[in-house]
């Protein structure tokens, strides 16, 4: 299990499970933990790793990231469904994600 907050709302935050059962990977309260929604449709059955708030560039509309053991998938509140993210990243095992921002 792995979990992450926003930074800007200590109501809110994403947790996921790895494992192989289907559409049980990632959940979301925004209510402190009272209840939970599941957010894992488009996901394929395939333990996820870890997951990552993009608190940089995408907190406006609630950007998440996981790792999966084939790679990294998106999301935001925009979206009905996670989709692959693989602009410049191998499709292999992610452990860990962090976001940075470069300053070009």
């Amino acid at each position: 299990m792995c979990f992450t907050l926003p930074s800007t709302n200590g109501l809110t935050a994403w947790v996921t499970f790895s494992g192989y059962v289907s559409g049980k990977k990632v959940y979301k309260t925004t209510n402190g933990g009272t209840s939970w929604t599941n957010v894992s449709t488009g996901l394929p059955n395939l333990p996820v790793n870890c997951i990552q708030f993009d608190s940089v560039y995408g907190s406006a509309h609630n950007a998440i990231y996981i790792g999966t053991d084939l790679g990294v998938y998106y999301r935001n509140d925009e979206m009905g469904a996670w989709t692959t993210f693989t602009t410049g990243l191998p499709n292999v095992r992610v452990n860990d994600l962090e976001i940075v921002l470069l300053k070009i």
